[in-house]
């Protein structure tokens, strides 16, 4: 996006909006960094809980 700026209040005044701008869109990258995380991690607990105890996880499979 081209902006004019013609003087010193309106380059203040870009300098506030692509401030703002900035932070916005870091919350929003950490906001989306956060839910990809945790997509990644569930399926990966899920393993661990198995992997650490498989006696448990064979008696549920195999109930006698």
């Amino acid at each position: 996006m081209k902006v004019n700026i013609n003087n010193a209040e309106e380059l203040k005044s870009e300098l506030v909006r692509l401030s703002r701008l900035r932070r916005e869109q870091e919350l929003y990258l950490g906001d989306q960094y956060k839910i990809l995380k945790n997509k990644v991690q569930t399926p990966s607990r899920i393993v661990g809980a198995v992997a650490s105890n498989p006696e448990k996880v064979a008696s549920v499979l195999n109930p006698k």
